[in-house]
């Protein structure tokens, strides 16, 4: 295999054995995996272009902005979406698209989340990406429009956004400057505990207790995602342009801004 090959399997691998690990292995894994992710991958799709004679535009898109869900009996995070899925599989939900860990759903109940202590899974949700002409798109159903948008009934498979490795030497690597803060999770006017209590029907002090975890991982150094995320305080689903042309008024935003949020 080539280095390419190489860096997708060892990838894969990690989404398969990552919804297993106990709390402290996770804790550990997270140190390095998501910039793993950041530096070594984009997703790849596929656009056709034209009425008449189609033109193929093959589209990258680096990560800008990720959040981590894990379930299992050692790591009850019971915000993640339940899911009887294969590693690296594309999972959409009412809060985005994951790119999925290796997950087992068994005995269901009725009124409870993940009864059987067997159950495990989860997955790393997409909120930011940013496209090989360097436009920014922010929130995680703007990222899924963006992937998924207009699709060829008629089209092969190979069109479809997929996770490729890249070869980016040790200068491209430090363009990235990964660092986390609290996941973005909206209360709509309410605080997030109450929602935590408004979702569950039983483990909400589990719930509550990976609320203040540092699950998102962002690009510190991608000044255009943070001034939008520094101007909605980091707990708002965010509209996007293409060029992100339209910056939001009354905001002078400082690596301040997104270091306060991180402190959250």
């Amino acid at each position: 295999m080539d280095k390419k090959e190489l860096l997708e399997k060892e990838l894969l691998d990690e989404l398969k054995n990552f919804a297993k690990l106990n709390e402290e292995e996770i804790q550990e894994k997270l140190k390095t995996f998501p910039t793993f992710l950041f530096e070594n991958f984009q997703i790849e799709k596929v656009d056709e272009v034209g009425d008449v004679n189609k033109k193929k535009v093959v589209k990258r898109y680096d990560f800008v902005e990720i959040e981590f869900y894990i379930y299992n009996k050692d790591h009850k995070d019971c915000i993640t979406y339940e899911r009887d899925c294969q590693a690296g599989y594309w999972f959409f939900h009412f809060s985005g698209v994951d790119i999925s860990f290796e997950g087992k759903l068994e005995n269901k109940q009725k009124n409870s989340k993940s009864e059987d202590e067997n159950n495990y899974g989860g997955g790393i949700l997409i909120r930011s990406i940013r496209d090989n002409e360097g436009h920014v798109f922010c929130g995680p159903h703007n990222c899924e429009y963006e992937l998924f948008d207009k699709f060829n009934a008629f089209g092969k498979a190979e069109n479809a956004p997929r996770i490729v490795a890249v070869e980016r030497n040790k200068k491209d690597k430090n363009n990235f400057d990964i660092q986390s803060c609290p996941r973005c999770i909206k209360a709509n006017g309410k605080t997030r505990e109450d929602k935590c209590t408004d979702w569950m029907y039983k483990d909400v002090a589990q719930m509550i207790k990976f609320l203040s975890k540092k699950y998102r991982f962002y690009d510190h150094k991608n000044t255009k995602w943070k001034s939008y995320d520094a101007a909605n305080d980091g707990y708002k689903d965010y509209g996007s342009t293409p060029s992100l042309k339209y910056k939001p008024q009354g905001f002078d935003i400082t690596d301040k801004d997104i270091d306060d949020n991180n402190a959250q």
